[in-house]
């Protein structure tokens, strides 16, 4: 290869793939049994000191590649000579991969007392790479050659692995009969001398009960676990009754019994802080941060889903990081922190990729569609349910009712005919936010049904000192107020007021904030206490407005119009704002050169991007253009830098189109009145005049937004210009943008 590369004078690595999958397979195969000889010979001349020999580790590494290269071509004697250095060797710089590929291959030439645990390595390397098919392979052969021998401690370990590689990351084959009944054939077979391998066997059955949602046999199976490790002082391993204790803390979080998971959270958590597997130290610090959101304690929450995210991140551990930073996302929503939930929740999705951990999914998704959905982002919030949807996630037909009835994009939302869907049957962990969703329902649809129904449950959850939902978080306290006061029990519903009132402040969420006074709003007018119920209207239409909660914002001038007359409710005061207007540069060419249905396709992609960048940095639609948007931003910097991104963004595109597309934008500074879900004002004409004075690839803003940014882009002088309607105005500047000049890697 390397003498054809030399004679063609092309060197690209792409010539010499090319040129090596043009070998004969089976001639292959014999090279790399050739090259493995070779470098063998050079790793026994090493040994006898002779010049230009290679270094033995490094050496056994590269033989032992070669030799899984060859295949059936491979020299036995080097692979049981080189394979099992090399394993050691990958194991030891945590290259997992080659790990496994190397155990497995010493596997094949192994001696029957061998092969077990040699498949139990490959197995393990292939667990910490994340790798669960392989993992599974691997497992099944220690399984069946352990099984053979009646060596019982591989057989038991294999086992144990299997079931928990199962549980993390191959939520499909969950609770798989054929791995069930093969841990309970082994439980019956061990003795008394095995009872260590039995607890862990027990522990792991008890988790799979647990992702099952059968609390009961779960707590019996980690408590006769517990009973077969004897007293603490017998002797047994600490680490496995730390994880049978921890396994105990999920059934009673399960059941919402927060005080009693706590109680064995913090027993488990020295026995697994020196836990053999490196991922176990990080699992009490995970699950108390999820206890504390369930609390509503959001700096406790913080402290430790920080302390879980820094261990996960150094151990690698991304089922778990997927979990702690999903976790966040739901803190970050109701903090109104929206921008910072949109890039947590793409890190936790990254994480949950790679390790497809069951519980993320239910945490993540429902958590990003109520950020979007919150804002108006009904495209967005759909997306993150589809998600949801094809994780094999359950209940997201729930949550698309929500975000369908928030964003009003059905005809369901007005249909005073809507029948209410059925909530869960009890009340858990997992059906928690299924509750929450319903009440939420409820109070959008004045669904009196359904505030009878999850009433109960939500009663017994705060009860249980639940005070958030997790995933879709909400209020629990703020819901049953909203049920209490559908159903008409108005002294409860002022006692659930007052609580829900304490939750927002616990929660230091103004999103809560906001969602309580507009519940103060409809106990006030359940009352018949007009002027009240106007006053709290007024003031969350404002306070909704600054978050950018466009759908309740909504909601709440709709019942404004409600008790007044026509056209006479109070419009909110003034906030400053900085507005974004983006344009596809000579639309209407554009149009007649690639036809309408391509037409179509260049808005819908300029919509996507603008959208992605909104949600990222914290921006709201207003309003599309035809051939443009219209944003706004609490931050200058923000709205420059959405600016800068979209347009790089579509010429970052441009090099894979026959025909480029290029965008301006604009962005002014003012204080705007809104006005049925639009902006208007001068400083909204400013945006769109600045917009069209810019040119391909430019942003034209006005000197003010650029002094109030903490970290402008590089700009030009383009002095006063006289726009159309507005005069001579604010002094302008220009700021070009270039493929690489703004906005993060992708």
């Amino acid at each position: 290869i390397s003498v054809e590369a030399g004679l063609a004078g092309f060197s690209h690595a792409l010539f010499a793939n090319e040129a090596y999958s043009r070998i004969d397979p089976a001639d292959r195969a014999r090279r790399h049994a050739a090259a493995a000889g070779a470098l063998a010979s050079m790793e026994a001349a090493e040994g006898r000191g002779t010049p230009g020999a290679l270094p033995s580790e490094r050496t056994a590494v590269w033989i032992a590649h070669q030799l899984a290269l060859a295949g059936p071509h491979a020299d036995e004697g080097l692979v049981a000579d080189f394979a099992p250095r090399a394993a050691e060797t990958a194991q030891r710089l945590g290259s997992w991969s080659d790990a496994a590929r190397f155990w497995a291959l010493a596997a094949r030439v192994a001696s029957a007392r061998e092969r077990p645990v040699r498949y139990l390595s490959a197995g393990r390397a292939a667990y910490m790479d994340l790798h669960a098919a392989t993992c599974r392979q691997h497992l099944l052969e220690a399984i069946s050659a352990a099984r053979e021998l009646d060596d019982l401690d591989t057989w038991g370990q294999a086992l144990a692995l299997l079931l928990r590689n199962d549980l993390v990351y191959e939520p499909g084959s969950i609770g798989q009969v054929t791995d069930v009944r093969e841990a309970h054939r082994f439980l019956r077979r061990i003795g008394a001398d095995r009872s260590q391998l039995g607890a862990q066997l027990l522990d792991i059955l008890a988790n799979l009960a647990f992702s099952e949602q059968r609390p009961d046999e779960g707590e019996e199976l980690a408590r006769r676990g517990l009973e077969l490790l004897g007293e603490p002082d017998s002797g047994a391993p600490s680490i496995i009754r730390g994880s049978l204790t921890f396994t105990l803390g999920l059934h009673s979080l399960g059941r919402l019994d927060l005080d009693s998971a706590e109680a064995h959270y913090r027993a488990a958590q020295p026995d697994l802080e020196h836990a053999g597997d490196a991922f176990q130290p990080g699992w009490v610090p995970g699950r108390m941060g999820l206890l504390e959101v369930l609390r509503g304690e959001p700096v406790r929450a913080t402290h430790w889903l920080e302390e879980a995210s820094d261990f996960d991140r150094r151990a690698a551990s991304w089922a778990e990081f997927s979990m702690v930073a999903a976790l966040s996302v739901c803190l970050e929503t109701t903090s109104g922190k929206f921008a910072e939930a949109e890039r947590t929740a793409r890190e936790a999705r990254a994480a949950w990729l790679r390790s497809n951990f069951y519980i993320t999914p239910g945490l993540l998704f429902p958590a990003l569609a109520a950020t979007r959905s919150l804002r108006g982002d009904l495209e967005g919030a759909t997306s993150a349910l589809e998600s949801l949807e094809e994780s094999g996630g359950r209940g997201a037909w729930r949550f698309a009712l929500l975000v369908e009835w928030l964003c009003g994009a059905t005809p369901q939302a007005t249909d005073q005919g809507f029948r209410a869907p059925r909530p869960p049957r009890e009340l858990s962990l997992l059906t928690l936010g299924s509750f929450a969703v319903h009440a939420e329902l409820a109070a959008l649809c004045g669904s009196r049904d359904m505030a009878r129904e999850v009433r109960g449950p939500l009663e017994q959850a705060h009860a249980l000192g639940v005070r958030m939902s997790a995933g879709w978080p909400s209020s629990i306290a703020r819901l049953l107020c909203a049920c209490c006061t559908l159903e008409g029990d108005l002294d409860a519903a002022t006692g659930w007021l007052a609580a829900a009132e304490s939750t927002a402040r616990q929660l230091r969420s103004p999103v809560e904030e906001c969602l309580t006074t507009l519940e103060s709003a409809s106990l006030c007018r359940a009352r018949g206490e007009t002027a009240a119920a106007v006053g709290f209207l007024e003031r969350a239409v404002v306070d909704l407005d600054q978050l950018g909660m466009l759908p309740h914002r909504s909601l709440a001038v709709r019942r404004l119009s409600e008790l007044h007359d026509e056209g006479a409710a109070t419009r909110p005061s003034a906030v400053r704002r900085y507005l974004l207007f983006t344009d596809i540069c000579a639309s209407t060419q554009l149009n007649r050169e690639l036809g309408n249905e391509r037409w179509i396709e260049v808005v819908a992609e300029h919509n996507r991007l603008v959208r992605r960048r909104l949600r990222e940095l914290d921006g709201v639609e207003v309003k599309q253009t035809g051939d443009g948007m219209f944003a706004w931003f609490s931050d200058p910097d923000m709205a420059l830098r959405c600016a800068g991104s979209v347009i790089e963004d579509m010429e970052r595109m441009n090099s894979s189109r026959p025909r480029p597309v290029h965008l301006r934008a604009g962005v002014s500074v003012g204080e705007p009145l809104p006005m049925d879900g639009d902006l208007y004002g001068l400083s909204v004409a400013a945006a769109a005049r600045y917009c069209d004075a810019a040119g391909e690839s430019e942003v034209v803003t006005e000197l003010d937004v650029i002094d109030a940014a903490v970290d402008p882009p590089a700009s030009r002088s383009i002095g006063r210009l006289e726009l159309k309607g507005l005069g001579e105005g604010a002094q302008l500047v220009r700021i070009e943008v270039s493929p690489t000049s703004t906005g993060e890697a992708e």
